[in-house]
């Protein structure tokens, strides 16, 4: 049952005893008296209302009037209100709301309707249960109602998906005491990979850069509203196409090698697509195409000009053998470009003319000057040794001289005849 309360906008919900069921009802009429427009009635059969207000841009949160005149806020408000405030809306859930007439007082949009949904419920596809490394996942999601139609896209906006992917911890797998986070945003664009703009249905591309092993995933998204999560177990195997450089002056250019496991990949249908950059303008696309039974997918790039680091970033398109389509996000690979070697241009040939030196006057040779040296140096020896030899046999001669002098009696001559000393020999 709905009334209209006031001159207002007024949106008049009744919520049935089915907990389920949910009634929603737009009215649009202009009035003068602001303070009596966006008033809706809550039935007391209500248990949890989730609601989404529309504001004009730049406007601040909406303010909430209870029935008993209270106000809610965004910043303020009780444990039983969880409160999202997007850039242009407010989407707010509160559980047991006070029955009777509310209140929405804000810069609103004109053409806000207030429109209430219960028992949302977060629909997700879900992971193929292999998968490999590295590779890019298209995933769809939408907020259903109890009907199971997809709701407005309001409900969803900002919303952020988190997908945790944690090891089961086999000791033989590459993930062994493993923990990654992925997080990636739905969008609802009409672009890239999602279908159609604005149908309620949004789409994400995520990678999976996790190495290989069992995991054990967590798909849960939070907007201070609503919580939604489910869980599956997930085999991630090691990335079936690898890329491989080499350069060499013999080569025309750089060349790729991209390397397919044939037991995983049919190599016909593998698309290699990326580019590289480096001293350049802009990055050089390049494409290449797999075939039968050929292990390796090989590239030969254009050399490039400039001398310096190239990287290149590439994607790869393939089919599985079991069918199933693959898009893979590839390490990127480097190579060099050096200047090459230089040859020296060939210079004319000098004639040079000497002039013969006027032969100089002839010198001793070294060996006879040797030699000379050798005998003045001889002579030197032999000269000092003589001299040595005769002032020692002079000074032996001094000696026994003077000792021969002390022991001889002293004799007196006169006239060369030798007069005894009569005295002394009276004495004797």
């Amino acid at each position: 049952m709905a009334r209209l309360i006031g001159f207002g906008c007024l949106l008049l919900v009744l919520m049935s005893a089915m907990p389920n069921q949910t009634w929603a009802v737009k009215f649009y009429e202009k009035n003068d008296n602001s303070l009596l427009d966006n008033r809706f009635r809550i039935d007391p059969k209500a248990e949890k209302v989730t609601f989404v207000i529309k504001r004009m841009p730049g406007a601040a949160a909406t303010i909430l009037v209870q029935p008993d005149g209270s106000k809610l806020y965004s910043s303020r408000h009780g444990d039983n209100v969880k409160w999202h405030e997007g850039i242009e809306f407010d989407m707010i859930t509160i559980i047991k709301p006070m029955p009777g007439p509310w209140q929405a007082i804000g810069k609103l949009s004109p053409d806000n309707a207030i429109r209430i949904v219960s028992d949302l419920q977060l629909h997700m596809d879900k992971l193929p249960s292999t998968l490999y490394s590295h590779e890019q996942v298209k995933l769809t999601t939408a907020l259903l109602n109890n009907s199971g139609a997809p709701v407005n896209e309001d409900y969803i906006q900002d919303l952020i998906i988190t997908m945790t992917l944690t090891s089961l911890n086999d000791e033989a797998d590459d993930n062994f005491a493993y923990g990654h986070k992925i997080r990636f945003q739905f969008l609802d664009d009409g672009k890239g990979y999602d279908e159609y703009p604005r149908d309620g249905i949004l789409t994400a591309h995520p990678s999976i850069n996790a190495p290989a092993g069992k995991y054990r995933v967590e798909v849960s998204t939070r907007n201070e509203v609503f919580t939604r999560a489910f869980r599956q177990d997930l085999l991630v195997y090691p990335r079936p196409i690898e890329l491989t450089t080499t350069e060499s002056f013999d080569q025309p250019g750089p060349m790729l090698h991209y390397k397919i496991d044939l037991d995983e990949i049919l190599p016909e249908t593998v698309v290699v697509k990326g580019f590289y950059e480096g001293v350049l303008d802009k990055p050089l696309e390049f494409i290449g195409y797999g075939k039968a039974g050929e292990e390796v997918l090989t590239i030969t790039l254009p050399r490039p000009e400039e001398p310096g680091k190239y990287t290149v970033s590439t994607t790869a398109y393939a089919t599985t053998r079991t069918g199933r389509e693959l898009v893979l996000v590839l390490d990127d690979g480097i190579f060099r470009v050096v200047p090459e070697p230089v040859t020296p241009e060939p210079t004319p040939e000098v004639v040079i003319v000497e002039v013969e030196p006027e032969p100089e006057k002839s010198a001793l040779p070294f060996y006879l000057m040797i030699a000379g040296g050798v005998l003045l140096l001889l002579a030197a020896v032999i000269v000092f040794i003589i001299w040595w030899k005769r002032r020692s046999i002079k000074r032996i001669a001094q000696k026994l001289a003077e000792e021969s002098a002390v022991t001889a009696a002293p004799t007196q001559i006169k006239d060369g005849v030798e007069e005894l000393n009569l005295e002394e020999e009276s004495k004797k």
